[in-house]
């Protein structure tokens, strides 16, 4: 709601979420590479980016019953 106020749009907002947190997810499994007491892993990468995904689809499934509710 801000952004309409402001006159702002973010084009797909839900990509640029997931990839945002794909991207930190990444970066913090990178830094363990160099930590001695972590490990690096590939699968904790995997799972940063299908646990986004997830939560994005339950926030547009709640949005999209949100929005099916008001109409009725």
């Amino acid at each position: 709601m801000e952004r309409a106020f402001q006159g702002r749009k973010i084009p797909r907002p839900a990509l640029l979420a997931f990839l945002i947190t794909f991207a930190i997810g990444s970066l913090d499994e990178f830094i363990q590479l160099f930590l001695p007491s972590r490990v690096f892993d590939i699968i904790d990468i995997l799972f940063n980016g299908f646990s986004a995904f997830v939560a994005l689809g339950a926030s547009s499934t709640i949005r999209w019953v949100r929005k099916t509710m008001s109409n009725d």
